[in-house]
């Protein structure tokens, strides 16, 4: 890809961003992803709905919190379900080893976005608007990550 610079303050994909991006596909799992619904009631989807929208209108920060520090975060959103979204962030994060993993996560992820022509949709199925915010953070994170070379 010549020509392609990388800017002071270009999106990068970062382990932050990809632990944002693991919540995401909890928060709206692709038909293709077998992960368990965790959430007891709508209020609680919706407080880690509302979590996630104030993260990633926060990804272009200069600092990003460590891993820690989201734990302890999930931890205020997540009450009853804390343990069930730390344990599945902190071993979904630590299966990514290779490029590999990271490419096949990154392909997962365009199953949580929604498009014109995107075929039946299951009713209980979430799917994210591409325009949305959410789906414009998954939507860069998929992008950079594309851009990069390995």
């Amino acid at each position: 890809m010549a020509g392609l610079t990388r800017t002071a303050g270009a999106f990068a994909v970062t382990p932050h961003k990809i632990s944002v991006c693991i919540l995401l596909q909890i928060y709206a799992p692709s038909a293709q992803m077998s992960l368990p619904f965790p959430f007891s009631s709508v209020s609680q989807h919706n407080r880690l709905g509302l979590y996630l929208l104030s993260l990633t209108k926060s990804c272009d920060d200069i600092f990003e919190p460590k891993l820690e520090e989201l734990i302890n975060q999930l931890r205020d959103v997540g009450e009853e379900m804390d343990a069930w979204l730390t344990d599945h962030l902190t071993n979904r994060f630590s299966s990514l080893a290779s490029p590999d993993d990271l490419s096949n996560f990154f392909n997962d992820m365009r199953g949580i976005l929604g498009s014109p022509d995107s075929g039946v949709v299951q009713d209980d199925q979430i799917i994210l608007d591409p325009n949305s915010n959410l789906g414009m953070f998954v939507r860069r994170c998929i992008l950079a990550f594309n851009l990069l070379s390995f």
